[in-house]
């Protein structure tokens, strides 16, 4: 993990070869000069952690340089497009942001052809959701989750069924009283392969098989 204040680093362009480097950790608050630095032909795993509250990062500058990750966290403080740009491989996506999931406008009326941003990955597999809780991921109003409409949408246009983990959940005491997790789950279930932290299976509300460390969620006859 690289950590610190990096607005006074300074690198040549691919100046920094790291054969063997394979996972890379940022916890930076100017993570492009050292990405623009690095040749590391290995590299499939990138998790990047913004330090501040400040302007989106843009991934433009290493837009074809590290095709090759497969692996990528990212919970906010980026430019989503660009972020596609510069990794379109990736089949495991950890985010923590519903702006990679949005909805299309209201005025939209061609809902069949609507791309959610995350669309992009053509090679998407498996999507961990972030810092899971009852105010960013549960519409209480409605009773619609735009994560869940995505995977609506994809099934729909009958593209292949995704696995969704559940990381970093807080639940605090009045949400167990409120419900929101086994409705979050109950609606997600119907359109993905959901997986579970097993800390925090047991709150899911219907039953569920272990798999691992994860529960799988399935029902139980």
């Amino acid at each position: 993990m690289l950590v610190g204040d990096s607005r006074g680093w300074s690198f040549t362009g691919n100046a920094l070869y790291l054969p063997l480097l394979e996972e890379l950790g940022l916890r930076v608050n100017r993570p492009m000069p050292f990405l623009e630095a690095i040749v590391a032909p290995k590299l499939g795993c990138v998790r990047y952690y913004a330090r501040y509250e400040g302007d989106d990062v843009e991934f433009d500058s290493v837009v074809g340089k590290i095709n090759d990750v497969h692996y990528l966290s990212i919970y906010c403080g980026v430019a989503v497009d660009s972020l596609f740009r510069a990794f379109p491989g990736v089949r495991q996506a950890e985010l923590g942001d519903v702006s990679f999931f949005k909805d299309p406008p209201s005025n939209y009326t061609q809902l069949r052809q609507w791309r959610a941003p995350v669309d992009q990955w053509r090679n998407l597999e498996t999507v961990i959701l972030q810092g899971v809780n009852s105010e960013k991921w549960v519409y209480r109003h409605n009773d619609r989750n735009v994560v869940v409409e995505w995977l609506r949408r994809r099934q729909e246009l009958g593209q292949p069924r995704l696995r969704v983990r559940l990381s970093d959940t807080c639940v605090s005491h009045n949400d167990l009283e409120d419900s929101w997790i086994p409705t979050l789950c109950g609606m997600l279930r119907g359109y993905c392969d959901l997986e579970l932290e097993h800390g925090f299976s047991e709150l899911a509300g219907f039953p569920i098989q272990l798999a691992s460390s994860l529960a799988y969620v399935q029902q139980i006859d």
